[in-house]
């Protein structure tokens, strides 16, 4: 929804927790350019209440494989995605584009 990713970058988790992929450094240059993190998790999943439910079933499997992330542009297009284990990774290419 645009309400929950707002105006801002999104580095979104599907069924996981980005930043626990990410050096601390890495997280605190995201958020120092204006960046957000999100999780969005499969209905029935761990419920917490940081992160968003897939409650219609719709975004899993279908759209999203859990398990990954995603960088988001606040026009809503994808920058790009990667499995988790490779976040890091992903994270320091998106900002040395946007940098």
């Amino acid at each position: 929804s645009d309400d929950v990713l707002g105006d801002d970058f999104n580095v979104v988790g599907f069924g996981v927790d980005p930043k626990k992929h990410l050096s601390l450094v890495q997280q605190q240059a995201w958020l120092a350019m204006g960046g957000k993190f999100l999780q969005i998790n499969a209905r029935g999943q761990e419920a917490r209440t940081d992160c968003w439910e897939d409650l219609t079933g719709e975004l899993f499997p279908k759209h999203a494989p859990v398990g990954h992330i995603a960088v988001i542009r606040p026009d809503r297009v994808i920058v790009d995605d990667a499995p988790a284990a490779q976040a890091q990774q992903l994270i320091q290419q998106c900002l040395a584009l946007l940098g």
